[in-house]
C-alpha cells in the first residue's frame, strides 16, 4: 500500500501487522511514516517515540508502553 502512496490502507494494514506483532520496529516505523505522510504529523511522533522507548527498553510490554 505505501507504494503505492495508499497511505490510509497501509496504516489499516501496520496497525493490524502490529496488533499481532507489536515488537516489529520496521511495521512501527512504517506506520509512523504513512500518519506523516497522511498529515498526521503528531500521531506520527508519538508512534516514533514508542519505537525508540521499546529499542531503549525492550522488555517493556506494550500495555506499559501505551500508557506512558
Amino acid at each position: 500500500y505505501l507504494e503505492k502512496k495508499d497511505n490510509k490502507a497501509a496504516i489499516i494494514q501496520l496497525k493490524a501487522t502490529l496488533q499481532k506483532n507489536p515488537q516489529s520496529g520496521e511495521a512501527r516505523f512504517l506506520l509512523g511514516d504513512a500518519l506523516m505522510k497522511s498529515g498526521d504529523a503528531a500521531a506520527a511522533v508519538v508512534d516514533w517515540m514508542r519505537r525508540k522507548r521499546r529499542a531503549r527498553f525492550p522488555w517493556t510490554s506494550a500495555r506499559s508502553a501505551s500508557i506512558c
